[in-house]
């Protein structure tokens, strides 16, 4: 990929680690030729870090952020790129050719949408380090419309924690959803897919990003699942529901955490209860 691309991160309150993340993203060797920060309002210095990194930094109205709507308005405003990548606040790139890798996807013409491997943070649980493993594996993959018979909704995976499009691919499918709380580059990725492009999975460009979930959070985030998928019916309609990719999840996490952290097994099914509740209720519209 030899045009232009810019990076996205959008803020809020990001802390001190936000530091360790731009002196990452300084240190690559195929650096943004734009790094845009979209700051929320930051209240710890956030803003005035990015900037002193060289950052173009923009404010948005309180309330003003959307997961779909925020990226939308970038891609929309990002015209000098051939290529807009996304990065969060907390997603440290784990090598100094992370995003050169997560580039090097669009040699092929047919990419239009790449995402990199997402690493458990150390110290991570080992529930955290299985949905890592589950989600990003260690091989990567090219996936067109066709490989959703065999991986049903998986074939639209793709996560914005890190992930980069091309430009004019994307805007021609519709761009990101607005507004979309969350499951904006899914929905992206699948409607990518139906226009006939491919969606690239990028294993050797990783960054460190994961998260420890409490029982609300799981709840929270399945349910937020549940809701995307009720106000895009036509995900499951044509990629399939999410009830098969949650029954592999839960037969990883047993075969993982048995082998791996046994006292920990308790926990699992109160996990798999509030996943399964959190997105039954979301899909109900509740």
């Amino acid at each position: 990929m030899t045009g232009r691309y810019a990076l996205v991160i959008p803020t809020l309150d990001a802390g001190p680690g936000f530091a360790l993340v731009l002196d990452a993203v300084r240190r690559q060797t195929r650096p943004p030729d734009r790094l845009v920060v979209v700051d929320s309002g930051s209240r710890d210095g956030t803003a005035a870090a990015a900037r002193a990194a060289g950052a173009e930094v923009s404010v948005l109205p309180p309330g003003g952020f959307d997961h779909g709507g925020t990226r939308a308005a970038a891609v929309a405003a990002l015209g000098d790129c051939e290529i807009v990548a996304f990065l969060t606040q907390d997603a440290e790139p784990a090598s100094p050719d992370s995003l050169a890798l997560l580039l090097g996807a669009f040699a092929d013409p047919a990419v239009a949408a790449a995402y990199g491997r997402q690493l458990p943070r150390p110290g991570a649980d080992p529930f955290e380090r299985h949905a890592r493993g589950f989600n990003y594996p260690a091989e990567g993959a090219v996936r067109r419309l066709e490989d959703r018979r065999r991986l049903g909704l998986r074939a639209a995976f793709c996560s914005n924690s890190f992930a980069a499009w091309r430009r004019d691919a994307l805007l021609a499918a519709g761009n990101f959803p607005a507004p979309c709380p969350f499951g904006e580059d899914m929905v992206a990725a699948a409607r990518l897919l139906r226009a006939g492009r491919a969606v690239a999975y990028r294993a050797e460009a990783a960054v460190w990003h994961s998260h420890a979930e409490g029982p609300a959070a799981i709840f929270a985030r399945n349910r937020a699942i549940g809701r995307l998928h009720a106000a895009e019916p036509w995900l499951r309609s044509e990629f399939g529901g999410a009830e098969r990719e949650g029954l592999r999840l839960l037969a990883g996490q047993l075969a993982f955490v048995a082998r791996t952290a046994p006292l920990a097994l308790w926990r699992l099914p109160l996990r798999a209860a509030l996943r399964y509740a959190g997105y039954r209720w979301g899909l109900a519209g509740r």
